[in-house]
Order: structure tokens, then C-alpha cells, then sequence
């Protein structure tokens, strides 16, 4: 078709240029950060929590200019072509977006949109009517991606409408006890209460092991590098004549287990579940003994300690 008319030539021109620029805002997609708000906040990150901001302003820009686009082309398009104007105005907004998807196109847009987003931007911050779009207090910050333990704990405090006080402790526990070490919680080698082998069960050696506050105590054999077994006394705290001969050593379990004193206490649990005992003995890299933990140790750190209330 030949347009002779230079003014229609000139509208003809117009309404391409208008077509395109429509393509390549439908081909620009502004992406958020991958972090959540928490995190760039931990990370002191302040140009990328400006940009996520502002974003919200810039991608409303972005839409207005894509109405506006649309409703010139279709009034260029009516006025060109007449009768046949709202067929092209259709056709272009039908085919508008596949071709935005052409890789070609989409790479040319966000290459384009890249380089002058930080321009964009400052537009956005200064210009009052588009800073009224992104609007700092209609802004909601994405925190759903848990990224760290820290953010975790950060939504936790921040939960009180939803989880209770004790709940929350319970979780703070929780988390940190996932990663303690056995030697966090065990009762140090110097505060460790064990029997000889050789140590004869009668009526008073049992009542000063029960005054002791413990019920399982480790059956040494030389010193506290050699346990042969555990003592459970609560077997034992009613004596019979026939008991009183009895060493530590034959009344004993024997086969301690032990673990290392950096392991977590998860691993120290699963053992205790797996072997159903109640009592590991703790030790360092040379084998050494370096203190006890026991099942009540184990789950009084996940609980946390001293929770609930004795009632006489």
C-alpha cells in the first residue's frame, strides 16, 4: 500500500514506532531479588533493598506505558485505516505478546531495560506522581524464602500473634539443638559419679550412688579411660541377703557406648534409640574419657530446661 498523503505517512511511521515500543515493554520482565528482605538486610545490601522498593513503582511504569501504547495504536489504527483500523488494533494486541517471546526479542528488551533500570529508578524515587506508585507503605517485603536458621528464628520472635511464648522457646530450641555438640550438654569428666568393678553392691554404697542424684552410674576398671559397663541401681535398691556378695562388675550391662565429644546431639539420640540405653559415655579423639550424656540430658536440651511446674 502507498501512502502518499504525508501526513499519513508521517501517522504510518508513528504508529510502527508505537507498535514496537508496545513489543518491547511486553518483552521486559524487572526481576526481583532471589534474597528475601531479611536477608539483604542481614547482608546490609541498602542498593538492592532501594531497587526492591522502587520496583514496584517501576513495574506500575511499565504497565500505564503498555495501556497507553495500546490505546494509541489503536486510535492511530482507526484513523490510518479506518473501518479496517480495529482489525489491525486487534491483530496487534493479539500478536503483541507471542512476538515479545521471541528469544531475539525478549533478549534485546532486558538487555535495553538493564542498562538504563538504575536511570528508571531514580526517575521513579524523584518524580512524584510515579513515586506515589511505589510507595514505600503499601511496599510489603518478601520474607517467605527461608535462606538461614537466622531468618527462621527472626520470624519466630516476630510470630507472637500466632505462635505462644512457649512455643516459641520450644522452636528457638529446637533449631539450635540440631547443631549442638555432645560436649555442650554432658557432665564434665571432674563431675562424673562412677563405681570400681570391684566395688562390693551392699546397702551403703547403693544409698550414697542414690544420694547422688543419678540412677546409672559407669563401671570403671582402673580409671575413668576404662568403662566396662553401666550400673543401673534402681535394679538394686532394695538388697537381699544374696545380693550383698555381688560385685558392680557382674551386676553391671555391659558394652558402654561412647561418642565423640563434637557430635550432634541428634546422632547421640539416634544411638541412644538404636541400642535402647540410656547412657553414653563421651570421649575425645584419643579415645580418652571426657564426660557422660545421658537420654534425660539429650531430651531436657530440646525441651529447654526447668519447663513445667511441680504441684504438691
Amino acid at each position: 500500500m502507498v501512502y502518499s498523503n504525508p501526513m499519513t505517512m508521517l501517522l504510518v511511521i508513528l504508529w510502527v514506532v508505537l507498535v514496537a515500543l508496545l513489543v518491547l515493554l511486553v518483552a521486559i520482565h524487572p526481576k526481583r531479588s532471589h534474597h528475601s528482605w531479611f536477608e539483604l538486610k542481614q547482608r546490609g545490601d541498602e542498593a538492592a533493598m532501594r531497587r526492591e522498593q522502587l520496583l514496584g513503582g517501576l513495574i506500575a511504569l511499565k504497565r500505564l506505558l503498555e495501556l497507553l501504547a495500546v490505546a494509541f495504536v489503536a486510535m492511530l489504527s482507526i484513523t490510518i485505516w479506518s473501518g479496517w483500523g480495529v482489525v489491525v488494533a486487534m491483530s496487534v494486541i493479539l500478536l503483541g505478546a507471542p512476538i515479545a517471546r521471541i528469544s531475539m526479542v525478549k533478549q534485546f528488551s532486558q538487555k535495553t531495560y538493564a542498562k538504563y533500570e538504575p536511570t528508571l529508578l531514580d526517575y521513579v524515587e524523584k518524580v512524584a506522581i510515579v513515586r506515589w506508585l511505589s510507595d514505600e507503605t503499601r511496599f510489603s517485603p518478601h520474607d517467605l524464602k527461608l535462606e538461614s536458621t537466622e531468618q527462621l528464628l527472626h520470624l519466630v520472635e516476630s510470630s507472637g500473634h500466632v505462635l505462644s511464648e512457649d512455643q516459641q522457646h520450644i522452636i528457638r530450641h529446637g533449631l539450635d539443638w540440631h547443631t549442638t555438640p555432645v560436649e555442650a550438654i554432658m557432665t564434665p569428666r571432674r563431675a562424673i559419679v562412677a563405681i570400681k568393678h570391684s566395688e562390693m553392691l551392699g546397702p551403703l554404697v547403693l544409698d550414697d550412688l542414690h544420694r547422688s542424684g543419678h540412677n546409672r552410674f559407669p563401671v570403671i576398671k582402673g580409671s575413668l579411660d576404662t568403662v566396662i559397663g553401666v550400673l543401673d541401681i534402681t535394679e538394686f535398691l532394695e538388697v537381699s541377703a544374696d545380693k550383698k556378695s555381688r560385685t558392680a562388675e557382674k551386676s553391671m550391662s555391659s558394652g558402654p557406648l561412647r561418642i565423640e565429644s563434637d557430635e550432634p546431639l541428634p546422632n547421640a539420640l539416634a544411638l541412644l534409640q538404636k541400642s535402647h540405653q540410656h547412657l553414653l559415655i563421651v570421649i575425645d579423639k584419643e579415645g580418652k574419657t571426657v564426660g557422660l550424656v545421658t537420654l534425660a540430658d539429650i531430651t531436657g536440651s530440646l525441651l529447654g530446661k526447668n519447663r513445667g511446674k511441680v504441684v504438691e
